[in-house]
């Protein structure tokens, strides 16, 4: 439909051809304490600001707006900037980036093995986007706690934890033979 458009438009000697972006999940970890604003209502204020610092192309006509590679100091003093934030701790941000076949890995900059000071999209055809699924401790004081690597407990099913079908052969394993279709499934954290 899209490609249809365009052709009508263009030269007869240009191909186009259109591809959807891949969406890459990213989330911000850390622990608030919130100024005069209830909790429910400043965290869901806290992801609408999010989402807009890191897609302002959301409310803009300019695709020029997209970024591709954000400095994580940018959004935690983006977040510190906020009139409802009196306090922010043990801030990480989480990315699961995908590359051009669709392979995820996964960045976590308070990963002892992570030295990069941005996330950055996994192609060139990638859009970074937050979920609302942001793993955010209420604090009471303005106490230290520390930045941690992702745990298990952090992941969710069909949103984080990812399932990828593998060619390893696991044939050690003790399935059926009609169970093929779960013979190369593994759990994959890195």
């Amino acid at each position: 439909m899209i490609t249809n458009f365009l052709k009508k438009h263009i030269s007869p000697h240009f191909d186009v051809f259109v591809v959807n972006p891949l969406f890459e999940d990213v989330w911000v970890k850390c622990s608030i304490q919130f100024s005069k604003i209830h909790i429910g209502r400043g965290i869901k204020k806290l992801n609408n600001d999010i989402f807009n610092f890191i897609c302002p192309w959301r409310n803009s006509s300019s695709i020029n707006q997209i970024q591709q590679k954000i400095k994580n100091l940018d959004l935690l003093n983006f977040i510190k900037s906020k009139d409802y934030i009196s306090h922010v701790t043990g801030f990480s941000v989480v990315h699961f980036k995908k590359d051009n076949n669709n392979n995820l890995s996964l960045y976590d900059s308070a990963s002892d093995q992570n030295i990069d000071e941005y996330f950055e999209c996994g192609s060139k055809r990638s859009i970074i986007v937050p979920r609302n699924n942001h793993k955010i401790s209420i604090i009471n004081n303005k106490e230290y706690v520390k930045s941690s690597p992702i745990k298990l407990d952090d992941l969710e099913i069909d949103k984080s934890f990812v399932i990828k079908k593998s060619a390893v052969d696991v044939t050690k394993n003790k399935l059926k033979k009609n169970d093929d279709e779960f013979k190369n499934l593994q759990f994959i954290i890195n």
